[in-house]
């Protein structure tokens, strides 16, 4: 199953010292500026998707910080949060079923990028991990995001292939778990794609 790669390789990029291909623009706490929206957005069908956002415990690399202090919360930097995808006008719009977080992701197409259209806007609020169907249980951390000098935190990426974005995200971000236990993250990564079942490739727009 696609969902079952996909959250297998997530949560092992999220332990290991390497990022995905993805190299955002190093754009931690300035707001998304000067990038041109096309009249046509990028070609989504609405519905359930699963967001995923997961931090580093360990890097090598200073363009990709750690979550610190490493290894709070114990069951680790990543949240895989059940939100709806809808379309608003020229972006797209993603937001927490109810019950299960405040998150509120807004995208756009910002032009072609290396592997798929590049895309770029903001992110803010907050979700607790979600199970993911009967792939692996939810555990009981939560991630809360916003920016630095503005409520939400940046976002870059990459819409590659059918239904399935990744990329990353700067600002103020923090894994956190019911015990109080905390890490800061200034970079975390992400990817978007649709429940199982529910939303199929669109061709066009």
């Amino acid at each position: 199953m696609k969902l079952t790669v996909v959250i297998a390789l997530s949560g092992a990029v999220a332990a290991c010292d390497s990022g995905p291909a993805f190299v955002p623009t190093p754009t931690t706490g300035q707001a998304v500026l000067g990038v041109p929206r096309p009249s046509r957005p990028i070609a989504l069908n609405p519905g359930p998707y699963w967001l995923q956002i997961y931090g580093h415990a360990l890097s090598d690399n200073p363009s990709e910080p750690v979550c610190a202090p490493a290894g709070v919360p114990a069951q680790g930097t990543f949240v895989n949060a059940l939100v709806r995808v809808e379309r608003l006008v020229d972006e797209w719009v993603a937001q927490s079923v109810p019950g299960e977080g405040t998150l509120e992701l807004r995208f756009f197409d910002a032009g072609s990028g290396i592997g798929g259209a590049a895309v770029a806007g903001t992110v803010s609020g907050s979700s607790r991990d979600s199970e993911a169907a009967s792939v692996r249980p939810a555990t009981n951390v939560s991630v809360t995001l916003g920016g630095f000098s503005q409520p939400a935190a940046n976002v870059r990426g990459v819409a590659a292939a059918g239904s399935f974005l990744y990329g990353a995200i700067s600002g103020r971000i923090a894994f956190s778990d019911p015990s109080g236990a905390s890490s800061s993250c200034p970079l975390v990564y992400w990817t978007l794609q649709p429940v199982p079942g529910t939303a199929r490739i669109r061709a066009g727009d």
